[in-house]
Order: structure tokens, then C-alpha cells, then sequence
């Protein structure tokens, strides 16, 4: 357990510094999240995203990045790295639980 708690602990040391060069070196102007914020907008807004602007991603994303792309400018790319973050580390977390697993004989 210790072991995967040091894994787990550098992954989320990792994704700090990923995010602070995401968010803070990036600059918001090449963050997709902020590019797509106005045709998340227009969704919403009853508009074919998909004919206007080439929406290049299924329907069910737009309805998800919906509150992060309300958000302005850094808040958006910070709130929707952090959730993408969330889920990779539960995703790890998950698989390192079953590595713990004992595995039983087969049954040949």
C-alpha cells in the first residue's frame, strides 16, 4: 500500500506542475477550452455549432465542457484541467486497487 501511495503522491506532484504550465505559461489564448467557449455559448443558444463553426467534437461534449466554459478566461482552463486531473488520478486509483486483488487459481 505504501507503494502505491508514493505512486499515486508523484502523480499528483506531476499534474501540479503540468497544471502551472498549462494555465500559467500557455497563456489562455491557445487553450481550447477558452476557443470553444463561444460555441458552447451559441449551443445553448439554439445554433448548429456544428454547421457554423465546425464543432469538432461529439454533442455530449459541449453539454459537459457547458461549466467551464462560462468561466473566464484562467478559470476555465484551471477548473477543467483539474476535473480531467480528478478523474485520471480516480482512474489510477481504481486500477491500483485491483492490483491488490488476490487472484485465485483457475479452474482448468
Amino acid at each position: 500500500m505504501v507503494r502505491h501511495r508514493r505512486i499515486f503522491l508523484s502523480l499528483l506532484l506531476f499534474l501540479v506542475v503540468v497544471g502551472g504550465y498549462y494555465v500559467g505559461i500557455k497563456g489562455t489564448e491557445r487553450s481550447a477550452i477558452n476557443r470553444w467557449g463561444p460555441q458552447v455559448s451559441a449551443l445553448w443558444q439554439g445554433k448548429d455549432i456544428y454547421y457554423e463553426y465546425g464543432f469538432p467534437t461529439p454533442p455530449i461534449m459541449a453539454i459537459l465542457l457547458t461549466p467551464f466554459a462560462t468561466l473566464p478566461g484562467a478559470g476555465a482552463m484551471a477548473s477543467w484541467f483539474a476535473f480531467k486531473s480528478i478523474l485520471f488520478l480516480a482512474v489510477v486509483a481504481l486500477c491500483l486497487s485491483w492490483a491488490e486483488e488476490p487472484r485465485s487459481p483457475s479452474a482448468a
